[in-house]
Formats: C-alpha cells, sequence, structure tokens
C-alpha cells in the first residue's frame, strides 16, 4: 500500500495506543474487519442505489456487468430484458447484498457444490442453485436475488442458469473491482490511509480465494 510507513504508525497507534502498551485481541480484531468490509460494502451500494435503502433490479444488474468483457450490445439486451421484467414490489436491499457480497467471495466453494452438474453439462435450475449456495454457504440467498441472477444469465431465456458464463463474469468483476477501486473521494487522513490499505488488502484476498 501507498505511505506504507504512516500507515503502519497509525495501524500501531489504532491498535495499541500512542505508547503501543495496549493490547489487541481477536475479537476487538475481529470486529474491527467486519465493520470496514461493510462500510466498503455501503460505498458500492450507495453508489449504485443513489442513496436510497433499496436498490433496483436495474441498478444491481448495472454493478455485476459493470467490469466484464461485454459488449456494448450484449449489455444494452441484458439491461432491457432486466428492466422489462424487473419487480418493482422486491428492490434489493443492503441485507440482500451483503449476502450476495459474501456468497461472491466464496465462489470457490459454491463451485465444488455445483461441480456435478459441470461434469454432468445439465441445465442449472432456481432450485439447484439455491440448493449448492445452502451447501456452500450455509445459508440461502434471497429467492428475488437468484430470480435476477437468472434473468441476466439465462441467454437462451428458457429458466435456467448459464453458469459458465456467470462463474467467469463474477470472478472477473471481483477481480477487477480490487485493481481499479477509486479512493479518490476518501479522507487522507492517516487513519483513512490505514483503512484503505486494509480495504484493498480485504478484497486482496478474497480473490486470492478464487485462485
Amino acid at each position: 500500500c501507498d505511505d506504507s510507513e504512516q500507515t503502519n504508525t497509525t495501524l500501531l497507534i489504532h491498535f495499541f495506543g500512542k505508547n503501543g502498551r495496549d493490547t489487541l485481541n481477536y475479537t476487538e480484531f475481529k470486529r474491527f474487519m467486519e465493520n470496514l468490509q461493510t462500510e466498503v460494502l455501503e460505498i458500492e451500494f450507495n453508489e449504485f442505489s443513489h442513496g436510497f435503502k433499496t436498490m433496483s433490479d436495474l441498478n444491481f444488474a448495472e454493478m455485476l456487468l459493470r467490469y466484464t468483457d461485454f459488449d456494448h450490445d450484449t449489455i444494452r439486451s441484458i439491461l432491457k430484458k432486466v428492466k422489462k421484467h424487473g419487480d418493482q414490489q422486491n428492490a434489493v436491499t443492503f441485507e440482500q447484498f451483503k449476502h450476495f457480497s459474501a456468497f461472491l467471495n466464496n465462489l470457490e466453494d459454491f463451485g465444488i457444490a455445483m461441480r456435478f452438474h459441470q461434469l454432468s453439462n445439465k441445465p442449472i435450475s432456481q432450485a439447484e442453485f439455491q440448493r449448492a449456495v445452502k451447501i456452500s454457504m450455509g445459508f440461502e440467498l434471497e429467492p428475488h436475488i437468484i430470480a435476477l441472477i437468472f434473468r441476466i444469465f439465462d441467454a437462451d431465456d428458457d429458466q435456467h442458469l448459464s453458469y459458465d458464463e456467470f462463474m467467469t463474469v463474477m470472478k472477473d468483476r471481483l477481480s477487477r473491482n480490487f485493481h481499479t477501486y477509486d479512493d479518490s473521494e476518501t479522507s487522507n487522513s492517516k487513519f483513512d490511509q490505514f483503512k484503505r490499505c486494509v480495504r484493498q488488502r480485504a478484497k486482496y484476498n478474497s480473490i486470492i480465494a478464487l485462485n
């Protein structure tokens, strides 16, 4: 990270006090990391929800497709389909977005759970997708989120997921989102410099887990 000397100083002061004699336990550090990761998600959520408490289906699709290699016509076609069949009564909440982000950070486990379908080359239904999420994550995604994922990645409109394309896009999204993270509007205080460093490291660790 940039300003490593300042960042290290900030790290020591924040966790161990100015005299370096305070102690840091695992629970405190875990809480700090969880709060920091939540802050990162809030920044992205607010960007696409435009400050509202919920995100529309169209905004969610735009977020997923933000760093893909799809050509302009493909993206426009997908967004047109999402807009046409959007569910105005079931907008995406921040908690649902957090669950989806946790799912993305564990794509490798999800891929293992879906290996049978990969080997058999069988189409994936929403129920099978949800079952794999439950097995790999220990929780279920909101049915509305899964329906939206299928709306975006169901290339043939046959109610089944284009699995390989979905996995490729999601891994690519995580990788590019890390490399293009824009902190130009973030405060330049020493503590904020440290937080930026940890944000980047947290995203980097998520990417490494996929390799």
